[in-house]
């Protein structure tokens, strides 16, 4: 996950396109189950398959690699056979209970996994227990098949039709299901049971930042204003807003104290990347 956020500003905007190359390449190869690992254990060959993001990521990672560097070669030979197998094996249903509902919208994990990045748990307690639809997994989702759907546009007419009506179908009902018109931004998770999860969190930014939203420009402004006003520092964004009751705004002490704080209100800068995108 880290490696694919980082990777854009790190190796793309800089040109070096061979790091970048070869990042790709390796995690393309580590694939499993239609899964790009999260990490490697840096001293075994064990590689880690916990989050339901990694994978989104790798792929904006891979289209934004193809548009700066024009290696079409690499990108059709080596990383375009994971996009596929990645969007498929979302779609039908992969490991943690990751698949697409009929609503076409992905659901993953419960109550024993954390597979977002808010995945603080200590003791067995999951301080933030986002299982079910999260609102920056299904904006991850639509921009992969909105990048796909743009790509084979005049390429592939039935791939791009293929993509282009699971992307509409996602838009319909991420729409329907996170867009909080009472509040004026977007839900932070849905459960497995149904109910909703209205905690103001930073995750939704990402339905902005990304080179895809599902909202109309009118939502879009609305988070992005609500995002600023409740959420944004100097530093970064916070990981809660500050009249939650929940709301932990000092990351010190023992390590559970810590753990209840990591994203409960503590501030992380490289949410600041995604703000000023969408701003």
């Amino acid at each position: 996950r880290d490696a694919f956020i980082a990777l854009p500003g790190l190796l793309l905007s800089t040109s070096r396109f061979d790091e970048a190359r070869s990042v790709l390449i390796t995690f393309a190869a580590a694939a499993d189950d239609g899964m790009i690992p999260n990490r490697f254990d840096d001293r075994s060959d064990t590689t880690f398959f916990n989050s339901v993001d990694a994978s989104f990521w790798f792929i904006n990672a891979a289209f934004q690699y193809l548009q700066a560097s024009g290696d079409s070669n690499t990108f059709m030979r080596e990383l375009m056979p994971t996009i596929r197998w990645i969007i498929d094996s979302y779609n039908k249903g992969t490991r943690f209970g990751i698949h697409a509902e009929d609503d076409a919208l992905i659901t993953a994990g419960n109550n024993e996994t954390q597979l977002t990045w808010m995945d603080a748990k200590y003791g067995g307690i999951a301080f933030t227990p986002r299982c079910g639809k999260a609102v920056e997994v299904n904006a991850l989702w639509y921009n992969s098949l909105c990048l796909l759907a743009q790509f084979y546009a005049d390429r592939d007419i039935e791939s791009a039709k293929y993509y282009k009506s699971m992307a509409d179908k996602v838009q319909s009902s991420f729409c329907e299901l996170f867009w909080n018109k009472r509040l004026g931004y977007l839900n932070d998770c849905i459960s497995p049971d149904g109910s909703v999860d209205e905690s103001l969190r930073p995750n939704q930014i990402f339905a902005v930042s990304l080179p895809f939203s599902p909202l109309s420009r009118e939502q879009q402004k609305s988070v992005v204003d609500v995002v600023q006003k409740e959420l944004l520092t100097p530093y970064g964004l916070r990981t809660l807003n500050v009249q939650d009751t929940r709301y932990r705004g000092k990351y010190i002490g023992p390590q559970q104290q810590r753990d209840e704080a990591y994203h409960q209100g503590t501030v992380w800068p490289y949410l600041m990347g995604a703000f000023v995108e969408s701003f």
